[in-house]
């Protein structure tokens, strides 16, 4: 382990870390990559897709699926295309950009994203 401290800059930067994900279990032959993604976005996106869980998921993983190059394949308006992958590559795909992203349990957090919400919506 380093002690090297990092600057404001270094710790902002906005290159995450990128993680292949084989994809042959699920009936291709082949891959993808995925990044890390702000530590926000979740939030962001179960706002924007309330009460839609998968929207919520997909919009994620448009997020996260990326080149080599950490370039995004999917734009924010491909969430329905993603969605709509067969289910076991879209949840080989949510394990993985969960699991990579420290997000745990989707629903679980959506839930807890929520009740906090109503807790706050007093203090605006």
């Amino acid at each position: 382990m380093s002690d090297k401290a990092l600057t404001r800059e270094q710790l902002e930067s906005a290159s995450g870390t990128l993680e292949y994900v084989d994809l042959s279990d699920t009936g291709v032959d082949g891959g993808v990559w995925l990044k890390e993604v702000g530590a926000s976005i979740f939030e962001e996106l179960s706002e924007k897709y309330k009460d839609k869980p998968i929207k919520v998921t997909a919009a994620l993983l448009t997020r996260c699926i990326c080149n080599k190059s950490g370039e995004r394949l999917y734009g924010d308006g491909d969430v329905a295309v993603v969605a709509a992958m067969p289910a076991r590559r879209f949840g080989r795909l949510v394990e993985a950009a969960t699991a990579m992203n420290e997000l745990g349990d989707l629903e679980e957090t959506a839930k807890n994203s929520e009740a906090t919400s109503a807790d706050d919506s007093g203090l605006s």
